[in-house]
């Protein structure tokens, strides 16, 4: 009897040395996946954005019938929005299409410049994504809400450019 009562508790410690890290670990694993998965589908929406305005390249723009034809800053976000699934417009950042800059991905989304992609010409689109992360609202003493970095996020970088080839 008195066995027992001197290992009452002994699973609630053991919990504690072994849970709380493991939860914690498990935590940062998801993390850092969906980190890689915002990367990936940033990049994969850059180059479309930049697939689609060299497309609707030059040679394009010439033999155009329709009365929307001109390819505008908006067009070439549209395109960027639609193949980044999952990206929140307002959060993609520092976007630049064919050399005009307009921000976000939400402003660029109605903005009608004209773009002139000439035949030979590269044509390139970049943008940023700010990564927050959910770790830092389990970090001791940030309180609700606070980021790493001050809030900023971590700046994830996406650049591609397409020759215009007709």
């Amino acid at each position: 009897m008195k066995r027992r009562t001197r290992q009452a508790g002994n699973a609630i410690v053991e919990f504690t040395f072994i849970g709380i890290p493991m939860i914690f670990i498990l935590i940062s694993i998801f993390e850092a996946s969906r980190g890689m998965w915002i990367y990936t589908t940033m990049a994969h929406a850059v180059k479309e954005a930049a697939r689609f305005a060299a497309v609707h390249g030059d040679g394009y723009l010439a033999t155009c019938i329709a009365s929307p034809c001109p390819l505008t800053v908006g067009q070439v976000a549209n395109a960027m929005n639609q193949a980044g699934t999952g990206l929140i417009p307002a959060d993609v950042q520092n976007v630049s299409i064919g050399g005009v800059s307009c921000g976000t991905l939400a402003a660029c989304m109605s903005n009608n410049t004209q773009l002139t992609p000439l035949t030979g010409s590269t044509f390139t689109v970049s943008a940023q994504y700010n990564f927050l992360n959910a770790i830092s609202l389990f970090w001791p003493g940030a309180g609700s809400g606070i980021q790493f970095r001050g809030g900023a996020g971590i700046p994830l970088p996406a650049q591609a450019q397409e020759m215009i080839l007709f």
